[in-house]
């Protein structure tokens, strides 16, 4: 199969700012309703499924869940549970749920590659992903690179001086403008090193952008990362009910899904673009892995109560052969 050209990467990578109704230097409407139900999720009473990422509900602001209750999601009440009231929210969201699993999921997998010698880490499409700040002081030998849209950046370098005080010296941002920058030099001028090993996370993207972005992300990292890279992404299948619908929220947010994966799911892709599944779990299996304890217990939505849409959403984990480079 003829390899797509690296030409418009930037454009791949940038799909919050310039494919959707993203307000000027903000996260997409998705990212901000998707750290709001980490932020909640990161209230949980039970700590074995509380949401890791701490960092949610600080890096939030009531302008920005203004503006998705402008645009008919409305979290005030949400933000403000306690006692038996959030004890039952968290017991019967789905959202919480799937935020939590998709949370632990792509933090264990990142774990296992640092621990197995991973010395970069890069994100892409950032936006409010606070890996960089939760975990950089327990891998002080990493580098994490955060690549996004220059406004976006601006927000989120802002956001990070008000909560952490200060920018983190191990943290990189990375501005990508796809009308003049290349990816691939913008990464390189950050410091980034296609001979180190390099966890890439690209969580909330793949369902916003055409076939051909997807092929050329998978391509870039291929050819541009040292062997026993990884790279971590969820997904949807084609015949989830969100894609090409117009009616569908995200949609009507300017978000709409674009894109889904065959019923096989994304190994042959990976294959054509050299790279190697190592793990794929539909979010079904991921609540089954993580949300529930051994004796079935949980404080979350139980496994059987199931979204229409669960089990056509996946996570899969790749990575580049080591004999390749």
């Amino acid at each position: 199969m003829q390899r797509i050209p690296l030409v418009g990467v930037a454009a791949v990578i940038l799909f919050s700012a310039v494919l959707h109704s993203v307000e000027p230097g903000k996260p997409s409407k998705t990212a901000i309703m998707a750290a709001a139900f980490r932020a909640i999720g990161a209230r949980n009473p039970d700590s074995q499924f509380r949401n890791p990422d701490s960092l949610a509900g600080r890096f939030l602001r009531r302008e920005d869940l203004a503006m998705l209750a402008a645009n008919g999601r409305d979290f005030r009440r949400e933000m403000t549970l306690t006692g038996e009231g959030l004890t039952e929210y968290l017991r019967q969201s789905v959202a919480i749920r799937t935020n939590f699993v998709r949370t632990v999921h792509i933090d264990t997998s990142m774990r296992d590659c640092l621990m197995g010698g991973a010395t970069q880490v890069v994100v892409l499409g950032a936006g409010l992903d606070s890996r960089a700040y939760r975990f950089g002081a327990q891998y002080r030998n990493v580098t994490f690179y955060e690549v996004d849209f220059p406004p976006t950046l601006k927000f989120k370098t802002e956001r990070v001086r008000q909560v952490l005080g200060r920018i983190p010296k191990d943290v990189r941002y990375v501005p990508v403008d796809f009308t003049k920058d290349d990816l691939k030099t913008q990464l390189e001028h950050a410091g980034y090193r296609e001979q180190g090993k390099t966890f890439f996370v690209w969580e909330g993207v793949v369902y916003y952008i055409p076939e051909s972005a997807v092929r050329a992300t998978l391509q870039f990292v291929a050819d541009h990362s040292a062997g026993g890279s990884r790279i971590i992404f969820d997904y949807a299948l084609a015949t989830n009910r969100r894609i090409n619908n117009p009616g569908d929220l995200f949609a009507r947010w300017g978000e709409p899904f674009v894109f889904g994966f065959p019923a096989d799911g994304p190994s042959r892709m990976l294959q054509d673009e050299g790279l190697r599944l190592v793990s794929n779990f539909t979010n079904g299996e991921l609540v089954k892995k993580y949300a529930v304890r051994p004796d079935g217990t949980s404080s979350l939505r139980p496994p059987d109560t199931q979204s229409a849409d669960l089990d056509d959403a996946a996570f899969a984990l790749a990575e580049v052969p080591r004999q390749v480079r």
